[in-house]
């Protein structure tokens, strides 16, 4: 047997090297000139493309879309989404030099030098929301994929313009423009075969809150028969857009069995296909598919997929208005950030992505641990998080409560973590805390939900539609609050009497305790003492207004400590900055007078923040 330039990569740590440490990627070692595919890419045989199981006379449905409001065409594309999970459309309304410029772009990205690249890898970029890599997850993957790509998550063109690569960041924000007007088409009308005949802003944001570009690069291989571009998978996404080259290699799994149908690219089109998610909100009645790329032998290739997405924080489920038709639920309501890193944890292996949705203790504990971990870092890196110098103010280390305002400070420091995306919290909160915070987030969301169902039910409010639920818990911020050993705890105090702003808090205490809530006879105050596993849970301003009063906001304090450090990690559920909040129009309507005007949220918050604390006094700023 001649010799083999693999060999040098019998050792996989020095393939690792090579590929992911130094930013060579799958292209460096194509480029190599290798003769034979290296061991690691050897994909196993029931994972391979079988050629005799492609059905040759299969085609996905092409749909034009010059009209895309003709009930013939919108006929086509939800039987298309129904049948195959798939189609392509033609005559969209996006430019084909907005789609050549971003192919040309995405060649321009993997032609740069190796080191240039990995600026932006896991271990180099400095933000999540960019991210080059190869394979899929390599650290989970028996054998690995045949693929080179970059990543770009959408916030803003703001950021684009900061952190994505000058080569191709206007081709891509040009593109992701463009198709957002066919995308907005495409989910009116799936929603029109629901019967949902309104988006609205709240279930426009359910459906497509969130969006990512891949740029991936598949290059020519020694043996592509013996591994894959991209393993089968279905997709976690609302809806994909893919834009492919004119190589091809995209297969998706036929409805009969194991049969495969190749998706031949058309100079124009773009490749729909239907993700989880939207198999989920459409109860089944929308397919999302597993689909496999293969590799090529002869050829480079490119494809440039828009991921429309929820975004991590929703809840998704079957839509509210197919079960009020009388639909059995055949999904539950899962949070879909969890979806998604279940989907990360593994390689790709076909379609079966679950979920659970319990608040373990270990969650609990791992919240605290990272609280410790935070405070115990030195003070120089603690204060990047400062107001002087913090990136951002969605992440704010400090101390007392509103020092300027206060006439004595208050014994505590805390990091303020305000939750925007998933993406925003790995690019700016501090790596030491924020998965185990995220995790502690996420697993608590679904309790506040199960309590805010209820406690509108006792105000007989029995349906929380999207925008009541937004209004109750639309931003979400969490606490590490630190309360150091107090050489005088008698003469001070952890934190001053107040209540809170919030919809509910939800408190995490450690064993030490400290919480001291008002009693309802005149000064007393009530110990709140700590049990392991517990969350503690009260009413905040605004659920009071809300409410018209039913459920009351109470003052409590926490007391300093002389012997020992103590922790506690609330998470405060508000309404948006940008609501109003005021009774509930359900209840003026049932004849209840209204006891508190209608204020907006963000001026109450600002009313609070201008003083020190000094009990509930705040909520008179929206007493009638």
């Amino acid at each position: 047997m001649a010799p083999s330039l693999s060999e040098p990569f019998s050792d996989s740590s020095i393939l690792i090297d090579f590929v992911i440490n130094q930013g060579n990627g799958v292209k460096g070692l194509s480029e190599m000139g290798l003769k034979a595919l290296p061991k690691q890419y050897i994909q196993p045989l029931e994972e391979r493309m079988c050629m005799t199981n492609v059905q040759a006379q299969e085609s996905i449905p092409i749909i034009d879309m010059s009209n895309p409001n003709d009930p013939e065409v919108e006929n086509l594309i939800c039987e298309a989404a129904s049948k195959w999970g798939f189609f392509q459309i033609v005559n969209h309304n996006v430019p084909i030099e907005v789609l050549e410029n971003v192919k040309d772009a995405t060649y321009k990205f993997f032609g740069l030098a190796a080191e240039v690249k990995n600026k932006y890898s896991k271990e180099h970029s400095s933000s999540n929301n960019v991210r080059f890599g190869t394979s899929f997850t390599p650290q989970a993957e028996k054998a690995l994929e045949w693929k080179d790509y970059l990543s770009l998550f959408y916030v803003s063109e703001e950021e684009a313009f900061a952190l994505w690569p000058s080569v191709c960041r206007e081709q891509v924000l040009d593109y992701m423009t463009k198709s957002e007007v066919v995308i907005k088409q495409l989910l009116k009308v799936l929603m029109k075969g629901l019967n949902v005949n309104e988006i609205d802003e709240t279930k426009e944001s359910l459906l497509m809150g969130s969006m990512r570009t891949n740029l991936n690069y598949y290059p020519k291989c020694p043996n592509p028969e013996l591994t894959v571009g991209v393993g089968r998978h279905s997709d976690v996404s609302t809806l994909t857009i893919l834009l492919q080259d004119e190589i091809g290699g995209l297969f998706v799994r036929g409805n009969d069995g194991d049969n495969w149908i190749h998706v031949p690219p058309i100079k124009g089109s773009l490749v729909i296909n239907v993700g989880d998610a939207l198999q989920i909100m459409s109860n089944g009645k929308y397919k999302s598919v597993e689909h496999r790329v293969v590799a090529n032998g002869s050829n480079n290739r490119i494809s440039v997929p828009i991921f429309v997405n929820p975004r991590p924080s929703d809840m998704i489920g079957p839509l509210p208005e197919l079960i009020e038709n009388g639909e059995k639920p055949i999904y539950k309501q899962v949070l879909y950030s969890d979806y998604v890193k279940h989907f990360f944890r593994k390689a790709h292996d076909g379609k079966k992505t679950i979920v659970n949705h319990d608040v373990p203790v270990e969650v609990l504990e791992n919240v605290k641990d990272a609280t410790y971990k935070f405070f115990g870092l030195p003070a120089e890196v603690k204060n990047k998080y400062s107001k002087e110098h913090s990136s951002s103010n969605n992440v704010r280390f400090g101390t007392s409560f509103t020092p300027q305002a206060e006439k004595a400070l208050e014994w505590k420091d805390y990091l303020n973590l305000f939750y925007v995306s998933e993406e925003e919290a790995f690019a700016l909160w501090p790596s030491v805390c924020r998965e185990q915070v995220l995790d502690y987030m996420k697993k608590s969301e679904v309790v506040i939900k199960q309590l805010l169902k209820v406690l509108m039910n006792g105000l007989n409010l029995h349906e929380i539609d999207e925008t009541k639920e937004l209004l109750l818990m639309g931003s979400m911020r969490t606490n590490l609050n630190y309360y150091p050993k107090c050489p005088n705890p008698e003469l001070t105090v952890g934190v001053g009497r107040h209540s809170d702003v919030s919809t509910l808090t939800i408190l995490l205490q450690d064993k030490i305790g400290g919480l001291f809530v008002r009693g309802n006879d005149g000064d007393n105050w009530i110990h709140v003492p700590p049990i392991k596993g517990s969350l503690v849970i009260n009413v905040g301003d605004a659920l009071q207004i809300i409410s018209n009063g039913k459920y009351r906001s109470v003052e409590h304090r926490v007391v300093a400590n002389g012997s020992k450090n103590r922790i506690s990690v609330p998470i405060f559920v508000n309404p948006r900055p940008i609501d109003m909040i005021g009774p509930f129009p359900e209840l003026i309507e049932n004849g209840e007078k209204p006891i508190y005007k209608q204020v907006l949220y963000s001026d109450y918050v600002k009313h609070f923040f201008r003083k020190a604390h000094d009990g509930k006094k705040t909520v008179a700023f929206a007493e009638l």
